[in-house]
């Protein structure tokens, strides 16, 4: 038989999980996904849409490139889920991988005092890739219950390739 106190421990870990999708086109938007169809094409709230009309990196690269929002307060991270572009993969260069990453920072400058709470490596890409934190990598975001005002999901390819997202959705945990 369970005893109270047991309960109460119970439903505390349990809120800790729960989540609730972050609206389209809160927060301001920010960082190097500015080519093709910039920075809101990746939170307009289309899930399906060719690599033209994405967010997007261009000329190829091989370096890190974030893609930031800053919420205006802090929100607890709690998953993140990635969407590439209809006709392509979430590079230019489809057989290649991406490793993604999602930082959480306080002050926004992303030079080393941030936050990773969550990472994959090695994504495999197609048309129409579908990335989520719940499913890949490092898992569910639970490791924190600290509220960041700044969030940065974090893509480097494999080798040289220009980059897209189709749509990002961010989840809060509350």
């Amino acid at each position: 038989m369970l005893a109270v106190n047991q309960l109460i421990g119970f439903a505390a870990t349990q809120q800790s999980l729960v989540e609730t999708i972050i609206a389209d086109g809160t927060g301001t938007n920010g960082g190097d996904y500015t080519s093709y169809g910039g920075l809101a094409a990746a939170r307009d709230g289309t899930t399906s849409q060719t690599a033209a009309n994405s967010a997007g990196v261009s000329p190829a690269t091989t370096a890190e490139k974030l893609y930031t929002v800053d919420w205006g307060s802090g929100k607890v991270p709690r998953r993140v889920v990635i969407y590439g572009p209809s006709d392509d993969g979430l590079q230019s260069f489809v057989g290649y991988t991406s490793d993604f990453r999602l930082l959480c920072s306080d002050t926004g400058a992303f030079s080393g005092e941030e936050v990773e709470v969550w990472a994959t490596t090695g994504v495999a890409d197609g048309t129409s890739t579908v990335v989520d934190s719940n499913s890949v990598g490092s898992g569910v975001i639970t490791a924190t219950m600290t509220a960041y005002r700044y969030w940065a999901l974090a893509q480097t390819p494999s080798a040289s390739a220009e980059l897209y997202i189709a749509e990002i959705k961010f989840y809060e945990g509350v």
